[in-house]
């Protein structure tokens, strides 16, 4: 017989309900609460399916019960907002726990049916399986049994691969059954169809194959579970430089302008932005036609990828004057037409250009929007259409795109966007970090331990006496309040989250606990107590507990990644030097300090600087700190970069760490460039820029960091500052980031990547060093201990979560885990019976708590570094093969070829399972592989790191050997990361190269190092090439996935001027199409067609460009019109103007998206009247449709 399995305690597990139990539903609630009924909903179809399969009735008419109870309770939840209703708290008529109580019903009830379901069928196939005869009965039985598996497939498929989950084990178990099936006839044999006779089975075989699907049904199930838990909300803006930064409109493009004025971009300066924040202001100075518009398109005009049915938001702060405005999206298909669109809420013209200043007078557009069937991605603009009123302009900032929850109704809180987020088209891409995951997970849990112990003391209170057995329960409690007490204020204050509520809540407990006789703690007699009062004191401690974490979890969630540039106020803010300080002056002087003017800050940036009005004395110096001189945290060994522009008046200017340990004292320093009398003015391109990368000594736990100005002796020195940047840096940067903003929370973090021993570990590390030293673990001590260990057990698994996601090992962690637990279970007495005493050997017990907490900490360092450091996405194009071997070639280490290279449709390493196979045909190489060119991907650059990373499978002589790269043109360094010996599985393999200033590699050579034999194989599959130093999991490159390289002949690539066909696929190609005549059209008195253009449109969007020379012999001046028509109608028309008799010129382009079809356009002269003719010559009519 099979084990009968019971899914009850995973699956309720899974679905740990997250609601506290008091009288609202928090926003902070909310997220989990919502994901967790969709998850629920998600289900319903499948264990239904497989319900009525069983006949179990009951069970599924309890199951469907309990779900449509706790749809009805959620649809009560309205006051004042509804319940999955992100903008405000919502009430509970009837308490959190009446809601959790629906919640756990609902899962009970999933699980016993889940546990039923599986149970009838491995106990029926069983019957089947055990007399090694397939009977038609049985057929019957394995035929309603696979019909539930392939139904269920493509749904848990689904919801796997759109929470990045990967369901290869299961598709394979899967396919795996139904190879051997197929070897009985199954589906549609004769024998197996047949009514009558018996078919012989290896019963073991048999049900083995059965039970290796339902197990990966559970653990693909529990997985996906996990990592919708685990998705924060929205996964954040995927708009880059979405502020935008004070003074910068990178990214920011024209899109359709039909205006026929050329609009103008600009950074918006002050009062037309939010205070201290940038924007992007788009004026015309022309007065528009009532009617047309424009479109301001961000993320340099590049479409973002979308998942089809995923709901989305996008909004924007605006300001329109003279017209109006609103957000506003495109959805595209995969070629790029335009299937869809949505738009937002319009903002009505305030008529001037008032002062707009801080965000409380700003509207914002927004639209909230499900991606329709066939959408590959989405264009988003800000649109502001004109009203006929003269010199309009819009201000657009603070923008937002995002996915949103289901069934959210309101908009999230602008944070920023970064690159990575919009570059990527893999739903769980845009990363979460290892620091948000940690946050959200101590969050998660604190709720599931708060509601632990709010329970269990409920119970104690009830009876309104606690009992002596009851208190050590209370006493382990109220320890791990005071044990978590300082590290959950640390991580709070770390991110600007106060804790006061929270600490005056275990004050106002630990005084109410102090109060009671016999005392609380006493556990030899009872003690009475009012236990509405008792409850009440415990619970508010956890109420104010969970509302500091999920604060702190979401002030983590909205730090940047890498937490970014730990400088506040950094630019500065033009006119404010706020945080800005002097110390260290030796030179008797009184120095002034202001904010820098023009033009001696950056364009559109601010500044500080420092001025003498007298001559300080050569080789004296002053010290100016960012953040009001407070040091910044730092990791020990971590590497860190620090930069400022500088302006050197009549002085010598660098920038200067010193690192601190935690006594405050300098252990060291390290200095950047020298800068000596620099003029740095006006464009940043005009500054010059004192940068120093260095690693943090061991023993540094802080920096003191500032700009250094040494005078020389000069009358009147300045040093002006901008832009300045410290942060965490990349393994082998050299070179300084680009400058971003920092913020308050990110230099008052003092955890950097994932980093510094926290006071938890601290306080845990000496309350064990203090038990080891007496040789006994007390009974009053061991609560102490079983406190520590359940707080290892707690975090372990979300550790382990962060490291996998990294790819960082975590073996050396888990194994101390366990050779703990392994400890603590031979200690006799046990080492958690509070009854006893147990002897110990006092060196051993601290050896193994504390090879625990290095191996904690240096797990958590590592997992922040590779944090750090994670690659960027896929840069090489056809990486799966999708497209053949377009690309790539087969590559043997001799004169004749003698490998040959052919495209696999399946098997590969990861979905969709296309890779290359190269096949060694003949005696004489050395070693022989793939190799393609740097081309394929644009080529490297200079002084930047790459990881190269494939997956690898060969047989014969060639395995038992690692892999060789080789080159054209060798990299300055290249480190293997991964590189096993070759086997008959698949393996990966990775590389770190970095090229430093050579950067003419023309190909690479991915090779076995063993000499091949006649017949040998090596299969490629799923290579990767980006930008960084760790090895993230593979993803097709976007420009692979959206315009892939093909061909027909295999691994050709097109050469420089080698296509000279026209024979182009429709809309594969943009040209243009243009009429020209030079002859004059002899003299005109009246509207008159002097130039025609007519082709087939697809559609697209058309630049037309138009000129034509005028005479007029009036002698006075004249008003032609010039006006260009589509088909017949006026789209564009001008009054020039000719103001004496001879030649004029005239010119301009429009932009116009002309019905897909035949399209005429006329260039049409219309002279002012018939007394004042006009003549036409050098008549051009210049159409180009952008068709790709």
């Amino acid at each position: 017989m099979p084990t009968i399995v019971n899914y009850r305690d995973v699956i309720l597990q899974s679905h740990s309900p997250r609601v506290l139990s008091d009288n609202t539903l928090s926003i902070a609630e909310k997220p989990a609460l919502i994901l967790q009924y969709a998850t629920i909903l998600s289900q319903q179809t499948s264990m239904d399916a497989q319900a009525t399969a069983y006949g179990l009735t009951a069970l599924q008419a309890t199951y469907d019960a309990s779900i449509a109870t706790l749809t009805a309770h959620l649809a009560t939840l309205t006051n004042p907002v509804a319940w999955n209703n992100l903008t405000n708290t919502t009430n509970l008529p009837l308490t959190g726990t009446y809601l959790r109580s629906l919640i756990s019903a609902t899962v009970v009830a999933e699980a016993n049916i889940a546990t039923a379901i599986s149970n009838s069928t491995l106990s029926s196939l069983s019957t089947i399986a055990s007399s090694n005869i397939l009977t038609p009965s049985g057929r019957n039985e394995v035929n309603i049994d696979m019909y539930a598996i392939l139904q269920g497939q493509a749904s848990l498929d689904s919801q796997a691969a759109q929470m990045g989950v990967s369901h290869t084990a299961y598709d394979a178990a899967i396919s795996t059954l139904s190879t051997y099936l197929a070897t009985l006839g199954y589906p549609s044999g004769a024998a197996w169809t047949s009514a009558t006779g018996n078919i012989a089975i290896v019963g073991s075989t048999f049900i083995a194959d059965f039970q290796a699907v339902y197990a990966a049904q559970q653990l693909l199930i529990n997985a996906t579970t996990g990592a919708v838990a685990a998705l924060p909300v929205g996964l954040g803006n995927m708009i880059n430089n979405s502020g935008p930064v004070p003074g910068d409109m990178t990214g920011y493009v024209t899109g359709f302008n039909t205006t026929g004025l050329t609009p103008i971009l600009a950074p918006s300066v002050d009062p037309n932005r939010p205070t201290g924040q940038g924007g992007i202001t788009v004026t015309s100075s022309g007065t528009p036609a009532s009617g047309t518009y424009h479109l301001l398109q961000p993320n340099a005009g590049v479409n973002m990828p979308v998942v089809v049915g995923q709901l989305y938001e996008l909004s924007s702060y605006i300001a329109a004057f003279n017209c109006t405005s609103n957000v506003y999206l495109n959805w595209l298909n995969s070629a790029g037409t335009i299937i869809g669109s949505a738009g937002g809420t319009q903002l009505v013209s305030n008529g001037s250009s008032t002062t707009t200043g801080i965000l409380g007078n700003w509207q914002r557009s927004y639209l909230l929007a499900t991606a329709p069937v066939g959408t590959a991605s989405a264009a988003i603009y800000v649109e502001t259409v004109y009203t006929g009123a003269a010199t309009p302009k819009t201000c657009a900032s603070m923008l937002y795109f995002a996915q949103a929850v289901t069934g959210q109704t309101a908009l999230s809180a602008w944070v920023d966007g970064n690159t990575a987020n919009w570059s990527s088209n893999v739903i769980g891409a845009p990363a979460v970090t290892a620091s948000i995951v940690s946050a959200q997970t101590q969050a998660n849990l604190g709720v599931t331990n708060a509601s632990t112990a709010n329970t269990q003391l409920a119970s104690i209170a009830s009876l309104n006496v606690l009992a002596m057995q009851d208190k050590p329960v209370v006493v382990q409690d109220f320890q791990a309040i005071l044990n978590d007490q300082v590290g959950i204020a640390a991580q709070a204050t770390a991110v600007g989250v106060s804790s006061t509520a929270y600490y005056t809540a275990i004050n106002a407990l630990n005084a109410y606990l102090g109060s009671l006789s016999p005392a609380w703690n006493d556990a030899t007699q009872n003690t009475t107590i009012v236990g509405t009062t008792f409850d009440a004191n415990f619970a508010a401690v956890y109420t104010q507990r969970q509302i500091v974490l999920n604060a702190t979890a979401a002030a983590v969630a909205a730090l940047p990644a890498g937490l970014g540039n730990m400088i506040n106020n950094s630019g500065p803010v033009p006119g404010d030097f706020t945080g800005y300080v002097l110390d260290n002056n030796t030179t008797g002087l009184t120095p002034i300090i202001a904010a820098s003017p023009d033009p001696y800050r950056p364009t559109g940036q601010g500044g500080v600087y420092v001025e003498f009005a007298g001559t300080p004395a050569a080789a004296t110096y002053t010290l100016l700190h960012p953040n009001a001189a407070i040091n910044i945290p730092v990791a020990a060994l971590q590497t860190y970069e620090f930069s400022v522009y500088l302006g050197a008046y009549r002085t010598s200017a660098y920038v200067l760490i010193q690192w601190l340990n935690s006594s405050g004292a300098i252990i060291s320093g390290a200095q950047g460039n020298t800068l000596t009398d620099v003029t740095s003015s006006g464009p940043l391109s005009g500054w010059a820029r004192s940068f120093v990368i260095a690693q943090a000594p061991s023993g540094a736990v802080t920096a003191n960091i500032g700009v250094l100005s040494l005078y020389t002796g000069e009358a009147n020195p300045y040093t002006f500052c901008s832009m300045w940047y410290f942060a965490a840096a990349k393994v082998g940067q050299t070179l300084p980031s680009a400058w971003s903003d920092g913020n308050t929370a990110n230099w008052a973090t003092n955890v950097i990547g994932a980093a510094a021993i926290n006071a938890s570990i601290l306080a845990a590390q000496n309350q064990i060093a203090a038990i080891g030293s007496t040789n006994v673990l007390s009974m009053g001590e061991k609560t102490s201990v079983i406190v520590d260990w359940n707080s290892i057990v707690n975090t372990q698994a979300g550790i382990d979560a962060q490291a996998a996601a990294v790819g960082v090992s975590h073996v050396a962690y888990d194994a101390a885990v366990s050779a703990l637990s392994t400890y603590l279970g031979a200690m006799s007495p046990a080492w958690n019976d509070t009854t006893q005493n147990t002897t110990i050997v006092g060196a051993t017990f601290i050896a193994n708590w504390q090879a625990v907490y290095v191996a904690e900490q240096a797990l958590l360092n590592a997992i922040g570094s590779a944090t750090a450091n994670a690659g960027g996405g896929n840069l090489l194009m056809n990486s799966d093969f999708g497209n053949g071997v377009n690309g790539y070639n087969a590559y043997n280490n001799g004169a004749t070829p003698i490998a040959t290279i052919t495209a696999q449709s399946a098997g590969g390493a990861i979905t969709p399972g296309t890779y290359v196979q190269v096949i060694c045909n003949g005696a004489g190489s050395t070693s022989f592989g793939t190799w393609f060119a740097s081309s394929l991907f644009g080529g490297f650059f200079a002084n930047t790191s790459y990881v190269i990373s494939f997956y690898a499978v060969s047989n014969g002589s060639v395995m038992g050997a690692p892999m060789n790269l080789g080159w054209n043109h060798s990299p300055a360094t290249a480190t293997w990361l991964l590189n096993p010996p070759l086997n008959g599985n698949w393996q990966r393999y990775a590389v770190l190269v970095n090229f430093g200033a050579n950067t003419v590699d023309t190909g690479m050579f991915l090779t076995s190092t063993n000499m091949p034999a006649i017949g040998n194989v090596i299969d490629f599959s799923n290579l990767m090439v980006q930008v960084g130093s760790v090895p993230t999991a593979w993803q097709p490159c976007p420009v692979s996935a959206m315009n892939p390289i093909t061909s027909t002949n295999s691994g050709s690539m097109v050469g420089a001027a080698a296509v000279t066909t026209t024979h182009l696929i429709p809309n594969a190609a943009t040209y243009p199409l243009s009429a020209f005549t030079a002859a004059g059209t002899g003299s005109l008195t009246a509207a008159t067609t002097v130039q025609t253009l007519t082709y087939t449109s697809t559609g697209a969007v058309t630049n037309i460009q138009f000129s034509l020379g005028l005479i007029q012999g009036a002698g006075v001046a004249t008003y032609p019109t010039i006006s260009i028509t589509r088909n017949g109608t006026t789209i564009y028309s001008w009054e020039t103007q000719t103001s004496t008799a001879g030649e004029w010129s005239f010119s301009a382009g429009i932009a116009d998206t002309p019905l897909a079809g035949s399209v005429t356009y006329n260039l049409v002269l219309t002279p002012v009247s018939s007394s004042f003719p006009e003549q036409a010559f050098n008549r051009l009519l210049l159409a180009i449709e952008f068709r790709r």
